[in-house]
């Protein structure tokens, strides 16, 4: 079965809930890595609208935490989460995951054909198998 509802000629129920689980996760996923990032947006607003408070807490007192936790909410999460949605996509989605072998093969056919090529001409150094 390919997932094509053959009388409407429209994707199954199973591809329709299997795309809802896709994006379901994906969302937690976005949600999850935003929240300190949030976080942070919403206590420097606090903070910048009442000049009389100082950062909240024993892990915001310092400069030097002040910044960490900008760099971890702004650069470091958000990094991890654009990581982990192709590694979603790739559990999740068959057609990516054909896709991504096809590409693997063609890479590892194309490295063999041009060692092949330099090893016949001798161009190859002899420190590579």
């Amino acid at each position: 079965s390919s997932g094509i509802n053959a009388e409407y000629g429209g994707p199954s129920q199973a591809k329709k809930n299997s795309a809802t689980c896709t994006i379901i996760i994906m969302t937690m996923v976005y949600i999850l890595f935003n929240i300190p990032l949030v976080a942070n947006y919403v206590l420097w607003t606090t903070i910048e609208m009442d000049h009389n408070l100082t950062y909240p807490g024993p892990y915001y007192d310092s400069p030097f935490m002040y910044n960490y936790s900008w760099n971890v909410s702004d650069i470091l999460l958000i990094s991890i989460n654009s990581l982990i949605n192709p590694l979603i996509y790739f559990t999740r989605i068959a057609s990516f995951r054909h896709w991504v072998y096809d590409r693997g093969n063609r890479l590892a056919n194309s490295y063999y054909d041009f060692s092949f090529y330099l090893k016949s001409r001798n161009l190859l150094p002899t420190i590579f198998p």
